[in-house]
């Protein structure tokens, strides 16, 4: 393509506007590309959508105060690809596909399971749920309560699997709640620095207002919290002798609490971009808090590269403004992140491959111990393996763009 001059034409691809604070969300929910624009921005779209050329939408965006480079923000559109052709001249690939239609009825039923009214409903269970806590010692969260049975590979296998599948249930509520107000969502595997997590891609959450995201951003937290408040209702019911479980229900219910507890705890983690992180910068009016306070960081260390220093300084002023003070959390959290794996994280891995490695070398092959160990490493191996992988496909994407 060409380069861009005054005389260029552009036809636009479909783009979404949302209003919000000084300024507007301009994107296409099907790539998940969004960026701000003030109102001179906006002017410049219209004229160019009604055939305008580029020095033509300038003239009709010129207002006195506000300054727009016009040409260097249609640049910005065609790298962005909110651009189908220039000068009658195809660009780029085509559009994304749109996301399939949605079950009315399952969209409905997202709406209001995730609605303000369920969100606020859930704050109150969990206010309920710690109570119980508070006042029944025997319910608490314990982390001997992980080690369900005696056997490790049966505790570690049925930990695993109860992780995942709650995990799941947790990214799908996302998708539900996104897909029920017509975003397209996908479910990806992802980490946390060094922490294998699920995570669901809502970025075209971006082409709604603001008030409308808090569902779908909050939706994954609404069904730990409930999940959570079952499993406590029926171990605080055993309990009291109203209902009869067996004690391999009581431990894996009492296993399921724990880790639901530890689940709804990292959420707090903001710094590791968690879902209450997606909820702060809608809040905030934020754009890309975690990138601005990195950079932040990098600069006050002397770390950062010209162009990081550049990209600092163009910054949205929200952002700017917000990252003085989370680049004290942001800190914080990564020190936290540091005594975790080293007090925790590599602590545990080290004792398990040692019994691994001890009991593989000891136990003859074939034998029952034997298939523990190999069970056992099998799942361990995955907080090694899952992060490894997912950072090099994060960094192949890098070098790709």
């Amino acid at each position: 393509m060409s380069a861009l001059t005054d005389a260029s034409r552009l036809s636009l691809r479909p783009l979404t506007v949302v209003a919000e604070h000084d300024e507007y969300v301009i994107g296409d929910p099907a790539t998940g590309r969004f960026f701000a624009v003030p109102p001179a921005g906006l002017l410049v779209l219209g004229a160019l959508r009604d055939g305008k050329t580029i020095g033509e939408a300038a003239t009709v965006a010129a207002s006195p105060g506000e300054e727009l480079d016009v040409l260097d923000f249609a640049d910005v559109l065609v790298r962005a690809g909110f651009v189908a052709a220039v000068d009658g001249h195809a660009v780029g690939a085509g559009p994304a596909p749109a996301a399939k239609a949605f079950n009315p009825l399952a969209g409905r039923a997202a709406r209001a399971l995730f609605s303000e009214p369920m969100i606020v409903l859930s704050g109150v269970v969990l206010l309920v749920t710690v109570a119980v806590f508070a006042v029944t010692p025997p319910l608490r969260p314990k982390f001997e309560d992980l080690f369900m049975h005696p056997q490790p590979a049966i505790s570690f296998a049925v930990l695993f699997g109860v992780s995942i599948a709650t995990g799941m249930l947790h990214e799908l509520c996302h998708w539900w709640a996104a897909r029920g107000l017509g975003v397209p969502a996908r479910i990806r595997l992802s980490r946390r620095l060094y922490i294998p997590v699920m995570e669901t891609d809502v970025s075209g959450l971006w082409s709604l207002p603001a008030r409308q995201r808090y569902g779908p951003f909050l939706a994954g937290m609404v069904c730990d919290v409930l999940t959570l408040a079952i499993a406590v209702a029926l171990r605080l019911a055993w309990s009291a002798e109203v209902i009869d479980l067996s004690p391999t229900a009581v431990r894996i219910l009492g296993a399921f609490v724990t880790l639901k507890v530890f689940e709804l705890t990292f959420q707090f983690l903001v710094f590791l971009r968690t879902d209450l992180y997606a909820v702060m910068i809608t809040a905030l009016g934020a754009r890309n808090l975690d990138r601005v306070t990195r950079l932040r960081l990098k600069a006050v260390f002397g770390l950062a590269r010209p162009r990081e220093r550049a990209e600092l300084a163009d910054a949205h002023p929200r952002d700017l403004a917000a990252s003085r003070w989370y680049a004290v959390f942001y800190v914080l959290g990564l020190l936290w992140a540091v005594w975790f794996f080293k007090a925790w994280f590599y602590p545990s891995t080290f004792v398990v491959a040692t019994w691994m490695g001890s009991t593989l070398g000891h136990a003859p092959a074939g034998s029952g111990d034997w298939w523990q160990a190999v069970l056992v490493m099998a799942l361990v191996s995955t907080n090694v393996i899952w992060p490894l992988a997912v950072y090099v496909r994060q960094r192949r994407a890098r070098v790709a763009s």
